[in-house]
């Protein structure tokens, strides 16, 4: 009985101490497979790294400065599952094709359409997707109160009569300066339950009246 081929892992030494090595999409898939006890440390500081300090802030997905293992599985996942083609990955480059996104994968559908609307700014004309269109048009479009990330933060409504209502109910959410949709219909369904509650609730017989009266009533 032939014995199965266990697949290759290769090694480089970086820094002193050998780091798998990554050249393209087959690689990736390897490290999805990888028992976290083989990783040589289970999160890294993202301000210890040297290298692109954009793609590691973007790696650590729950912003709490530190890249985990399972955010970088995560991010794997979802590049692989992005793309139409995978291979797209294996030569390092800047540049992506836009036919080599997945438009059936959500993400794929809503980054395919954020090009179309701003094709001018991202399309140079051969059908190609530059890393430094995307970050300069990124950087523009989130500059803004409003970026586009599905969060209405504080600054939005700065000075507007919806200011002191967008505190009370971020502070009653507990989720300031990060108001969500979802947290937004929840406010308005806990506040409309409450209304509905109040029309029905016998109400304390002295209110705005002395208590005392009411003692023995």
């Amino acid at each position: 009985m032939q014995k199965k081929r266990s697949e290759k892992h290769y090694f480089e030494n970086i820094g002193g101490s050998f780091q798998f090595r990554a050249a393209n999409a087959a690689d990736l898939k390897k490290i999805l497979a990888i028992d976290p006890t083989a990783w040589a440390a289970l999160c890294v500081p993202v301000t210890s790294l040297n290298g692109d300090q954009a793609f590691f802030n973007a790696l650590d997905s729950d912003r709490n400065g530190l890249i985990q293992t399972q955010e970088v599985k995560n991010a794997i996942t979802w590049l692989l599952n992005l793309l139409a083609d995978t291979t797209a990955v294996d030569n390092a480059k800047d540049t992506l094709a836009i036919s080599d996104l997945n438009t059936a994968h959500p993400d794929g559908s809503a980054l395919n359409d954020f090009i179309s609307v701003h094709r001018a700014d991202l399309d140079n004309g051969s059908g190609m997707l530059e890393l430094s269109s995307i970050r300069a048009k990124l950087t523009a479009v989130t500059a803004g109160a409003l970026t586009g990330d599905g969060m209405l933060r504080q600054k939005a409504v700065a000075g507007s009569g919806a200011e002191n209502l967008y505190n009370d109910i971020t502070a009653l959410l507990n989720c300031p300066d990060q108001l969500t949709l979802a947290a937004l219909e929840k406010f308005l369904s806990d506040a409309k339950n409450f209304v509905e509650w109040s029309k029905t609730t016998e109400k304390p017989l002295f209110r705005n009246d002395a208590p005392e009266k009411y003692y023995n009533s």
